[in-house]
């Protein structure tokens, strides 16, 4: 192409010129750290990996199944979601009575649309908070907004 190269080496400065100006246009758009990271049952270190691999203002999508976890951490704001086309009878969090489903010490925001929360408990005395008598619920617990 005439006109891109410098120096009569051949070496054309287009494209490094197009990257600095796409890893520009993405530093403008996305926060930083946060992604979009989708799911399944088998994902390595499941619901909690994922919401620390999306980083903060990060979203979960879950493909359809029933996730059998609990105590998720949740350690960053996050959304979970069920993936495009399915709804809450298709994607499960399932505790089997182990344990909460969520725990949020941290106060971070957390939005879930479209999942079934089942199964989540708290034993008497376990609330996270000094007195507490574990009537605070069995599925989630934080001290943020959800």
């Amino acid at each position: 192409m005439a006109g891109i190269c410098a120096n009569g080496t051949g070496r054309s400065f287009l494209v490094p010129a197009i990257l600095v100006i796409g890893f520009i246009s993405l530093a403008l758009v996305a926060p930083a750290g946060a992604a979009e990271i989708t799911i399944d049952t088998s994902y390595s270190g499941g619901i909690a990996q994922a919401i620390a691999d999306a980083g903060s203002d990060g979203t979960v999508i879950l493909s359809p199944g029933t996730y059998n976890q609990y105590d998720i951490s949740v350690a960053n704001s996050v959304t979970i979601r069920a993936a495009d086309g399915y709804c809450a009878s298709d994607t499960i969090i399932d505790a089997q009575k182990n344990g909460r489903i969520f725990v949020d010490n941290g106060g971070y925001p957390l939005t879930i649309n479209g999942l079934t929360l089942k199964n989540g408990s708290a034993a008497a005395g376990s609330s996270g908070y000094p007195g507490g008598d574990g009537s605070s619920g069995g599925a989630i617990i934080s001290t943020g907004d959800v």
